[in-house]
């Protein structure tokens, strides 16, 4: 089902948050800010915001809608027993695109996530 919204951030959880932030934000070319409790890391296109918990967890999605309008419909159409809606910080985002590249051989702190929990 097609919801209407871009996905605006992901929101991790590390036992040692500025750590990994400070790992991301090196590596991937991103701003690096704290903010109530958590790493806020922004680049062209893309946001991540890192707080402390389990190593290698995702907490949530964050998905930004056009309007009120586009987020009333999406409520209608979707039950509440699928999960709950709550509003999350605004981050601003960039319009501009680039792609950067990951240096070859460059080992995160373990506490970092380096892919999805469960995939191969």
């Amino acid at each position: 089902m097609e919801i209407g919204a871009v996905l605006d951030h992901l929101h991790i959880s590390s036992p040692e948050p500025r750590a990994c932030a400070r790992f991301y934000a090196a590596h991937f070319v991103m701003r690096h800010t704290h903010v109530e409790g958590a790493e806020i890391l922004q680049g062209p296109a893309r946001k991540v915001v890192i707080s402390a918990g389990v190593a290698n967890r995702l907490k949530y999605a964050a998905w930004r809608f056009p309007d009120g309008a586009a987020l009333a419909a999406y409520r209608r159409r979707v039950p509440a027993r699928r999960g709950r809606l709550r509003r999350t910080p605004g981050l601003a985002m960039t319009r501009s695109a680039s792609h950067q590249a990951m240096p070859p051989k460059i080992t995160p702190p373990s506490a970092c996530p380096t892919s999805t929990p469960g995939a191969p």
